[in-house]
Parts: C-alpha cells; sequence; structure tokens
C-alpha cells in the first residue's frame, strides 16, 4: 500500500473524465471549462490562489497558455475538483 498522498483513490466516474491532449487551445479549453463549473466566483478563486483575477481570466482567454500541472492541479482543488492520471501497466 502506498502511503499518503500517493494511496489511490476510488475508480472516478467515467461520465466526468475530460482527456487532455498537450496543445495549447485544449489547455485553455480546459482551463475554461473548470472556471465555468467552479461554485466561486472569479474573484474569490483568485483570492483562494493567491493570484489577481486579471491573471486568472488571462489563463481562462488563452494569454498565458503554458500551465504547469501544478498549477492546474491547485486550480481543480480550489473548485472542488480532482485531477486524476492515469499511468500504464509495467509491461
Amino acid at each position: 500500500m502506498l502511503p499518503p498522498p500517493f494511496q489511490t483513490p476510488p475508480e472516478p466516474s467515467h461520465k466526468h473524465l475530460t482527456p487532455v491532449i498537450l496543445d495549447d487551445a485544449t489547455i485553455v479549453a480546459l482551463v475554461a471549462k473548470v472556471l465555468d463549473r467552479s461554485p466561486l466566483s472569479i474573484p474569490q478563486l483568485a483570492r483562494s490562489l493567491g493570484m489577481t483575477p486579471s491573471a486568472i481570466y488571462n489563463y481562462k482567454y488563452g494569454h498565458h497558455p503554458h500551465l504547469s500541472l501544478k498549477w492546474m492541479v491547485r486550480l481543480v482543488e480550489a473548485v472542488g475538483g480532482r485531477v486524476w492520471i492515469e499511468l500504464p501497466e509495467k509491461s
């Protein structure tokens, strides 16, 4: 068994999974989707992430499309979601 935080979470419902293809347009669309589903306003979310609302809008509208995985996880968790990464089985 892996120690926290590396324990395997329960299998997510596949109807909520969004595959991510690593191109700028898809990443910008994913950020917009996360923000649209957020229960927080952009100013509230910006405060919780220690950012300005204008910085959040820059990500939403693709003015800064190169995001780190760490930032994306922080964004998703701030709105109450979680990020699921699936690795291939070792052959």
